[in-house]
């Protein structure tokens, strides 16, 4: 049975919510890396599933810059902070991979990572109304 768009949309929000959550758990427990991922990871899906609702096809990617281009080349508007995309989207790889980063994230970085996905978040929701 072929998967209809809204399942495919609705099956984006749901990975997204978890790693949200995720995030807010791995902050509260000191895993600091672990939540900057996953905030990364709950903006990630969300762009993915917005990019889903419109139609737009996209490559695999974890660039959350990539993604938000690919929404304004598309008409789709919203307002977020370039930087805080590109600091969060940093967070994908620098704690998946040992090389790529210098030190280990903080608690402060896990907040920072945590507040910024919130906001985007916040944003696409309304777009996905």
């Amino acid at each position: 049975m072929k998967k209809t768009k809204q399942q495919f949309v609705k099956e984006w929000i749901l990975f997204a919510e978890e790693d949200l959550k995720s995030a807010g758990y791995l902050t509260q427990t000191k895993l600091f890396n672990n939540a900057c991922f996953h905030s990364q990871q709950a903006v990630e899906k969300y762009f993915k599933g917005w990019l889903t609702h419109k139609e737009i096809k996209f490559t695999k990617t974890h660039d959350l810059a990539q993604l938000l281009s690919l929404l304004r080349k598309n008409g789709e508007k919203i307002n977020i902070d370039i930087r805080s995309i590109k600091w969060l989207s940093g967070c994908y790889f620098e704690t998946r991979y040992p090389d790529a980063y210098f030190e280990f994230h903080t608690k402060k970085d896990a907040e920072k990572a945590l507040a910024i996905a919130e906001k985007i978040i916040k944003k696409v929701k309304n777009k996905l109304k």
